[in-house]
């Protein structure tokens, strides 16, 4: 049997350039960089406290929006219910639409009684204008912040405050200018 040559080794690399290397446990950092260790320890918790509070205020922010939101919708919602009261001698006597007043309040007191306001209470009372064919509906209201108790210096709650005007579709009669009501 032939003998197979065997396969050169490989000679290493001649250490005639070498890498510094640290010392065991140490790194190579500038010296301007040494010492600082200790800083991320203060400025992490602190990022994550401004993070913590930022987040505190845009849900507390949020939750004002959606409780202007709701009110805005109460409001239109009783408007809306209050301008289907009709006076009906008016209507069957004269032939014109017109707005019972003592109806349309009745109505309007019912409809905001009925409506959830989850997260919010009604402040005053509830305003309710009667003109014509039109009536206007006037709320307002305190929301309650979620984490704004827990923030030092920032309310509890924000006053909030919501009018919507509904005009009973009928004859050309005389028409309160749209918003002028209110």
């Amino acid at each position: 049997m032939p003998e197979s040559n065997p396969v050169p080794e490989s000679n290493p690399v001649p250490e005639s350039n070498p890498v510094p290397r640290p010392p065991s446990g140490r790194q190579l950092r500038p010296r301007c960089l040494r010492g600082e260790e200790a800083s991320v320890l203060v400025l992490v918790p602190v990022g994550i406290l401004v993070l913590i509070i930022l987040a505190a205020i845009a849900v507390d922010s949020a939750a004002t929006f959606l409780g202007q939101r709701q009110l805005e919708d109460t409001a239109t919602s009783a408007a809306t219910d209050a301008a289907g009261a009709l006076s009906y001698p008016a209507f069957y006597d004269q032939g014109h639409i017109a707005l019972d007043p003592q109806t349309a309040r009745r109505v309007a007191l019912a409809s905001v009684a009925a409506q959830s306001l989850g997260g919010m209470s009604l402040s005053g009372p509830v305003e309710i204008r009667v003109v014509g064919r039109q009536v206007c509906v006037s709320l307002n209201a305190q929301v309650h912040r979620i984490f704004g108790q827990s923030i030092p210096g920032i309310s509890d709650t924000t006053r909030v405050r919501a009018r919507a005007t509904a005009t009973a579709a009928g004859d050309a009669g005389p028409v309160v200018l749209h918003r002028a009501l209110c």
